[in-house]
């Protein structure tokens, strides 16, 4: 993502998610019926420490009970406010 992302960039994803494994697992249990088992759920704590090493700071926003909005941002010095 370092190569493509520009200089001060971000990107922006909105996906199913959750902020950490915790609420992933949780939601895993109540869904059991409907949860995809080949779908990988996003926790973003697991994103933000990944990227976290290439010097990308990762938001969270979680938007409802099952889904949210990720912002790679590349550029670890801006200041936007509560990230993971």
């Amino acid at each position: 993502m370092t190569a493509t992302l520009s200089e001060g960039g971000a990107c922006v994803i909105g996906d199913i998610g959750f902020a950490d494994a915790t609420a992933r697992d949780l939601a895993r249990q109540r869904f059991a019926s409907r949860w995809d088992p080949y779908e990988h759920y996003l926790a973003a704590a697991e994103l933000a420490d990944a990227l976290g090493h290439y010097g990308l700071r990762v938001e969270w926003e979680q938007v409802s009970a099952h889904a949210g909005v990720v912002v790679v941002d590349g550029d670890p010095t801006r200041n936007k406010g509560t990230d993971r």
